[in-house]
């Protein structure tokens, strides 16, 4: 998924899934301070960070009209690794799974990343996502 982030008219174009931290410097590179998890996905003039997400394939086209404005960039950062993942289709667990933030909480990404992805058709069980994140080593 193509992300095309801005503040004070300075793009940023960016692939997802990212890895938070490398996601994190290009931030900083355009004087964004915020993280991933406070930069809401909005497109409208009167915020001073906007995004804007563009499908690269047909599962982040059904995956895109759930990432509405409320959802944070770190949720869209998400959702795409854990569809991009290889194991979501042969079930094995990939140790390199670069889309998660230190601080987050396993089950603060396995809910609403199962909740965005079963609402786009997608199957994942809750121990799915947890392995997954399991495996990524990032979690706290």
């Amino acid at each position: 998924m193509l992300a095309v982030i801005s503040q004070n008219n300075i793009p940023l174009i960016t692939d997802l899934p990212a890895d938070i931290a490398e996601l994190q410097e290009k931030l900083n590179a355009i004087r964004i301070t915020q993280t991933a998890d406070e930069i809401r996905l909005a497109d409208e003039d009167e915020n001073t960070i906007r995004v804007r997400l563009f499908a690269s394939n047909t599962e982040e086209a059904h995956l895109l009209p759930l990432l509405t404005p409320e959802r944070s960039l770190s949720d869209a950062n998400i959702c795409v690794g854990l569809l991009n993942l290889p194991q979501r289709r042969d079930r094995r667990i990939n140790s390199t799974a670069p889309c998660f933030s230190p601080r987050h909480s396993p089950s603060l990404i396995c809910y609403p990343a199962r909740e965005l992805l079963s609402r786009a058709g997608f199957s994942f069980t809750f121990r799915e996502v947890w392995d997954i994140i399991q495996a990524s080593g990032k979690t706290t």
